[in-house]
Order: C-alpha cells, then sequence, then structure tokens
C-alpha cells in the first residue's frame, strides 16, 4: 500500500477509498488508532496520510467488524511513533498497533537502515496479527523479508527472526537466537531481554558459570533487574516461596513469572542462591540438561522404559520420572510451583506425593504434617506484612503480576478457618487481616476483589 503524503492527494484518495467500497457502505474508519464510525468533522486539512483496506486484509487486521473494508487515517495532530512495549507490560487495541506499524513504517522509509524502526514495525505488526488470532502471523512473515534486504546482518533482524521461528513454523533452522547474541548490544530492549533470556537459559548458560554465554546471561539479567522490568510485588512473591523450602532445596516451576523472579533474586541480587531453580519447559532441552547435571553434579537420565511421546500420558510421565530422577540422585528436597497446568502437566503425575505448605508443593514419598508446617511458614518465615502497605499496589505495569499477590488469599486463607477452630482467634484475625488488605490494595477491578473476599469470607465463618 503507498503512502499518500502530498496534500492535493488527500481528496483524491478519499474518494478512492469512498469508490472502492461503494457496493458495501459502512466501512470501518480508523483515526490516529481510534476506532469511528463518522469523520464527518474532520477537515481534509487535518490528514496527514491515508490507508484503505480491503476484502480479506480488512477482516484480517481488524476481524468481522470490517467486513466492508477499513479506512485508516493519520492527522497531522496524531500520536508519533511510540516505543512497542511487550502487550504483558503494556497492551493496546489492533487499532493502535496498526496505526504505530504505520507510523514506524514511515520512518523506515526515510531510513532503511533504522533498527529501532524495524524492530518496532515488527512488534506493532506481530502484536496486531495475535490479537486477530493469527497464528501464521502472515504479514510478520513478510516483513521479515523486508527486513532481511535493508539489514540481513543485524542484530534486529535475528532477533526478530527468532521470535518469529518460536511461534511459527518457516522451515528455517537457523539458529537465530544465536546470531543475535552474537551480535548483542550494549543495551537491549526490554522485550528483547526475555526472549534472549529464555535463548541462554535453554543453552544452559543460566546454570553453567563456564559456558561462554554465560556473561550474557549476567549482562542481561542484571539489566532487567536495575530497570525493573518486573513489579516488586512478584519478586517478593518468590522471595516468600524460598523463605518456606529448606536449604540446598529443589525449585521447579514453569513460566516467566514463577521462573525469572526467582534468577533475579539469585544472581542480580545475590540471595538464596543455595537452591536450584530448575525450569520445567526446558527440561526436554539437550544443552539445558547437560548443564543441569552439570551443576547437580548427577549422571544423565536414563529412562526405564520407552515412551511414546505422542501420546499424552506417556509424555507426562517420562518427565516425571526425569525429575523424581533428579531429586533421588541430588537427595536435595524438592517444591513445586502450585500453579504447573501446562505440559508437561508433572504436578498431576506426583500429586500423591505432592504436599501442600502454604506458597509452595513440598514432594515426599512419606506421609506428614503437612499443616503444621504450613504454620510455621506463615507465621514464622514468610513476609505477609508488605501486604498491608496502601502504597504498594501502586505498579500498574507487567499485566498479570496481581494475580500473583491474589494466590496468598487462595493458597492461605485456609488456615483462617484452621485457627478458628482451635480457639486461636487471635492468629485467626492477625492472618485475616493481612490477606484481606492484600486484595484491597491489589489494583484490580471491584468485582475481582469481591471474588477474592469472598474466597476469605467463606473461611472466616
Amino acid at each position: 500500500m503507498n503512502v499518500m503524503k502530498k496534500q492535493s492527494i488527500i481528496a483524491v484518495f478519499l474518494l478512492l477509498a469512498v469508490s472502492l467500497m461503494a457496493q458495501n457502505p459502512g466501512p470501518l474508519y480508523v483515526v490516529d488508532g481510534i476506532i469511528t464510525s463518522d469523520i464527518s468533522a474532520l477537515s481534509e486539512k487535518d490528514i496527514r496520510a491515508m490507508y484503505v483496506y480491503k476484502d480479506d486484509i480488512a477482516t484480517h487486521v481488524y476481524g468481522e467488524q470490517a467486513k466492508n473494508g477499513v479506512v485508516l487515517i493519520v492527522t497531522k495532530q496524531g500520536n508519533e511513533a511510540q516505543k512497542i512495549r511487550s502487550f504483558v507490560i503494556d497492551e493496546h487495541d489492533v487499532s493502535w498497533y496498526e496505526h504505530q506499524a504505520y507510523m514506524w513504517k514511515e520512518k523506515i522509509t526515510e531510513n532503511s537502515q533504522n533498527e529501532e524502526a524495524w524492530s518496532n514495525y515488527f512488534k506493532a505488526i506481530r502484536y496486531s496479527e495475535i490479537l486477530c488470532g493469527y497464528e501464521n502471523l502472515p504479514r510478520c512473515q513478510e516483513l521479515v523479508k523486508e527486513m532481511h534486504q535493508a539489514i540481513p546482518d543485524a542484530y534486529t533482524y535475528y532477533v526478530c527472526m527468532s521470535r518469529l521461528n518460536k511461534s511459527v513454523d518457516t522451515n528455517d533452522s537457523t539458529d537465530y537466537g544465536q546470531l543475535a547474541l552474537s551480535r548483542l548490544p550494549e543495551k537491549v530492549g526490554e522485550d528483547d531481554v526475555f526472549e534472549l533470556l529464555g535463548d541462554l537459559w535453554m543453552k544452559g548458560a543460566a546454570d553453567d558459570s563456564t559456558s561462554v554465554y554465560h556473561d550474557k546471561w549476567l549482562q542481561l539479567i542484571n539489566q532487567q533487574y536495575k530497570e525493573r522490568i518486573y513489579p516488586e510485588r512478584v519478586l517478593r512473591y518468590i522471595h516468600n516461596q524460598f523463605m518456606g523450602m529448606e536449604s540446598n532445596a529443589l525449585y521447579f516451576a514453569n513460566g516467566d513469572m514463577a521462573l525469572f523472579p526467582a534468577k533475579l533474586l539469585q544472581d542480580a541480587m545475590g540471595v538464596h542462591k543455595d537452591k536450584q531453580v530448575i525450569a520445567i519447559g526446558l527440561l526436554g532441552a539437550e544443552d539445558y540438561l547437560n548443564s543441569l547435571y552439570k551443576k547437580l553434579g548427577i549422571a544423565p537420565f536414563k529412562p526405564s522404559r520407552k515412551y511414546d511421546f505422542t501420546n499424552s500420558g506417556d509424555y507426562n510421565a517420562y518427565f516425571a520420572e526425569l525429575v523424581e530422577y533428579i531429586i533421588h540422585a541430588t537427595d536435595r528436597e524438592a517444591y513445586f510451583f502450585p500453579n504447573l497446568a501446562s505440559q508437561p502437566n508433572i504436578t498431576y503425575v506426583l500429586s500423591n506425593k505432592l504436599y501442600n505448605e502454604g506458597l509452595l508443593l513440598h514432594y515426599s514419598e512419606q506421609k506428614y504434617d503437612n499443616l503444621a508446617v504450613t504454620k510455621h511458614n506463615v507465621e514464622k518465615r514468610y513476609h505477609l506484612e508488605y501486604l498491608t502497605e496502601p502504597n504498594f499496589g501502586a505498579q500498574e505495569w507487567w499485566s498479570g503480576n496481581e494475580r500473583m499477590q491474589m494466590n496468598y488469599v487462595v493458597l492461605l486463607s485456609h488456615l483462617v478457618r484452621e485457627y478458628l477452630q482451635e480457639g486461636n482467634k487471635e492468629k485467626a484475625r492477625w492472618l485475616s487481616h493481612i490477606l484481606r488488605m492484600s486484595v484491597v490494595n491489589t489494583p484490580v477491578d471491584d468485582d475481582t476483589k469481591k471474588t477474592y473476599l469472598n474466597i476469605l469470607i467463606e473461611e472466616e465463618k
């Protein structure tokens, strides 16, 4: 699509847009990223540029509401190009991403070597396609071809290709993550930090201090900490999990929200370094496993039988056997993050050996009084008073982090009932107050707060 920049062409372009949609009146108008059905108040002299999306392209970008086409208008007063942040941190709608895609494309037109513009253009198109539900990301695939022509040996091209290859089967086996690491700039964009840390962890750089990539791991993990890419409440939650473990324990977890904060605490803050963080989702990566065996000082795992990985039961059972091998070979206490529904679903296979101790599940082949341990963790080990601080909730970035704070209510509120049944009203009031304030001070909508407060109310009866 060509950009119409000259003022004298704008009127002609608008007439063309209308004529293209004459048979299906009522196009969707998007002005500076805002969807509208009426542009009558918009003066021709205010228009900077326009796009027309037709047919499949329109519905691809904007869905069924755009079945009669889309006219994307950029005004002279419209927002300039803005940095595209991960939509986990700063989410927008499709219109906003499309508007930003246009703005960054203009910068590329001005300078095809502008890596910042290419990076933001790619992210804007990628998030737009993801929000539209297009798993194959066809526009991104075309975009990287253009990028290859403009900056074929650049860090930005490699990191964008690495991200694309993890989402789509491009039939390209090149290790773009490694190529990106070979051209790592002194300062990396926050989205790229997560991308590259994942690559480095898979390569074993997090656990193997002799790895050629270990220094890059430390560079990125320290940048992540210094720039406060994770909210404080997430770090405090994981810190409490560590506080509930025995020394030299194994910590099995999945997902960014559980894993990266743990490594921030260890590698950037230097605390709880005796615990071994194990990424369940990486247990199928050979480099990661070898680095883990080396760090733990154990021989490689040999399965007891042949597993069929196309069978979900076998798939989960294989990794459960691998996990138990690591636990027994190291003879260390083992704990699991409680929310591990993603594959492999190890906690389901090992459920009869996992005991709730508050914020974590403890592996044990023998039954024991885990409720007593939970009480000890809550009363002596966990730091919970910060949950009552009214200003602590003022962390609006990193979408979803507030749900982790709500986990305190889900995982600990049953102790309020236990204390009441024991006749210990003082401890019941103490814990109830902390959990109640944790909900009140969390920046979520009133309906969500009511849902979690009702959990606590039921335990107080």
